[in-house]
């Protein structure tokens, strides 16, 4: 993970592959790319395999979450 401010960029790596009309690939590899702002992370997912590198074909999906906070839970005496 690199972190420069409020903008962070990761990569996850599958171990397992898949398959497409019958031919065998390996292993997917998501890279995210995004910002950090209050309670709001805005990322963009590029998937590609491990064993293509070239990224140009690939439509980044926008994912959006927000923080949100657990009710406290009384502590018991």
């Amino acid at each position: 993970m690199k972190v420069d401010g409020s903008h962070l960029t990761f990569t996850g790596t599958g171990k397992t592959g898949w398959e497409s009309n019958r031919v065998p690939h390996c292993c997917p590899k998501l890279l995210f790319d995004g910002t950090i702002e209050g309670d709001l992370m805005k990322l963009t997912l590029t998937w590609r395999s491990t064993e293509s590198p070239d990224t140009s074909g690939a439509a980044p999906l926008p994912m959006e979450a927000r923080r949100v906070s657990a009710p406290s839970i009384p502590r018991q005496p």
